[in-house]
């Protein structure tokens, strides 16, 4: 019996002297991953844009936004809503001036539309930007997409043409103003 104590004594040490020296020195790895998630950001370079005098007929306005994103394709549209006399959406008793052209021309500086496509940009729908002076309603074009030629990034101006029309020669003399806000959504990206 006396043995056995000793033997259980002798085991008893033995693993808890093994356990400390594993305690005096230990390490262990961690493989580490990291998506980068696609992102874009756009800005008007001027948010105020002075357009042409206008009596009848149309009148087009070239705006200038700048796109940065980490992807080399993107997805471009835009709002673009009626002008609206005295910057008064709600005003009933002037009729606004409405998008014409059929669409808007979305031009960046190093981009292409891909497989040849073209850089006029449809309407498609009724589209409104609210802002605190109300609802300014107007038309929302289809997305193009876009390849740029930069390596592995899209960053660049994009100058947006719309297309205002008159036709009305009694319509009355004062400022008319509305927005047009571009749509931007990279293409790909890391799942």
């Amino acid at each position: 019996m006396k043995k056995c104590i000793i033997a259980v004594l002798a085991l008893g040490l033995l693993l808890v002297s093994s356990y400390a020296m594993a305690d005096l020195k230990n390490d262990a790895t961690a493989h580490v991953y990291v998506n980068i998630d696609p992102n874009i950001a756009v800005t008007a370079i001027d948010a105020n844009v002075r357009a042409a005098s206008l009596q009848t007929g149309d009148v087009s306005v070239p705006i200038t936004f700048q796109v940065d994103a980490n992807t080399e394709a993107v997805e471009l549209s835009a709002i673009v809503t009626n002008l609206y006399k005295g910057d008064d959406p709600s005003g009933t008793e002037v009729a606004p001036i409405l998008p014409s052209g059929g669409g808007v021309i979305i031009d960046p500086a190093n981009a292409n539309p891909i497989n040849g496509g073209s850089n006029l940009a449809a309407y498609s729908t009724v589209g409104t930007i609210v802002t605190d002076k109300g609802t300014f309603v107007g038309l929302t074009t289809q997305s193009i997409t876009f390849e740029s030629s930069q390596d592995g990034h899209f960053s660049q101006a994009v100058e947006v043409t719309p297309t205002w029309g008159n036709s009305d020669n009694e319509k009355p003399q004062g400022q008319y103003s509305g927005y047009v806000e571009l749509l931007a959504a990279v293409v790909g990206g890391v799942k």
